[in-house]
């Protein structure tokens, strides 16, 4: 009973009010700020959805079914997220994968590896789902990537790759999970970790 009472709030973050289409970034923000008034939940709703949808790792095709629709490229709700949260914004168009590795959703992502989608595509930035799980710090997602073929030195447009970018968020049992699988082996592991730990 409580998972189900769970998946309803958690679907109920991907639902906030739809913008219009704006002329401007400006015009954009307005309209946010505007949502926000009559919404005062919408601001936590769009900073924090990933975050409770992660503690429903479960499998729910009624959840999936969902998270899927949120993440219609043509959905104005997710196109407005995308602008609002998303590095990149609308330019750099994610994929469901990217979504589930950045939210932490396991159970999702393994749904759709198994059926049969890339564990290597780059969104707009050539960003993979492993540059996100290792963002957001999630070992086990970054697990679960590297176990489905997911490359682990891939570099995103800047040259950025994974290892760096789970040492930029000081998340070391990311770290040590990617050079246990042989990034940068030729780099001392107790070194980089002690890099990693103070790279900000």
């Amino acid at each position: 009973m409580e998972n189900v009472q769970n998946s309803q709030d958690d679907a109920s973050c991907f639902q906030w009010p739809s913008c219009s289409d704006r002329r401007n970034k400006r015009k954009e923000k307005y309209d946010y700020q505007e949502a926000k008034l009559p919404y005062p939940f919408l601001e936590y709703a769009v900073t924090n959805w990933a975050f409770h949808a992660s503690k429903y790792d479960v499998e729910d095709e009624e959840f999936y079914h969902c998270v899927a629709e949120f993440l219609d490229p043509n959905s104005v709700d997710f196109r407005t997220w995308l602008e609002l949260e998303w590095i990149g914004g609308q330019k750099s168009v994610p994929t469901p994968l990217h979504i589930a590795a950045f939210a932490g959703l396991i159970t999702y992502a393994r749904t759709l590896i198994e059926e049969g989608v890339s564990v290597n595509l780059g969104d707009g930035e050539d960003r993979t789902p492993l540059h996100w799980a290792c963002t957001r710090g999630h070992t086990s997602m970054a697990a679960l990537l590297l176990e489905g073929g997911a490359i682990a030195n891939a570099e995103d447009v800047r040259g950025v790759t994974p290892i760096r970018e789970a040492a930029r968020g000081n998340h070391a049992t990311v770290v040590k999970l990617l050079l246990d699988a042989g990034v940068l082996s030729s780099w001392s592991k107790p070194a980089y970790i002690t890099r990693c730990r103070s790279y900000k």
